[in-house]
């Protein structure tokens, strides 16, 4: 199972250019974190409306 959580955004005219994540990754008593960046391959506007977990599921996609 893993745990997404996006921490930083960097967004260029409503674009999202890059964002920070924390993700922990666990398989019953034995877990793994890590923090890392990310620059999006695949530009996606962005708006107040925008969630977390669409954010999360455009990073999957890459």
């Amino acid at each position: 199972m893993f745990k997404w959580k996006i921490c930083e955004t960097i967004i260029v005219d409503g674009i999202l250019k890059s964002l920070k994540y924390h993700v922990k990754a666990t398989d019953g008593d034995l877990s793994v974190e890590t923090e890392g960046y990310w620059t999006m391959k695949t530009p996606h506007e962005v708006s107040r409306e925008t969630s977390e977990s669409q954010v999360i599921h455009w990073l999957d996609l890459e």
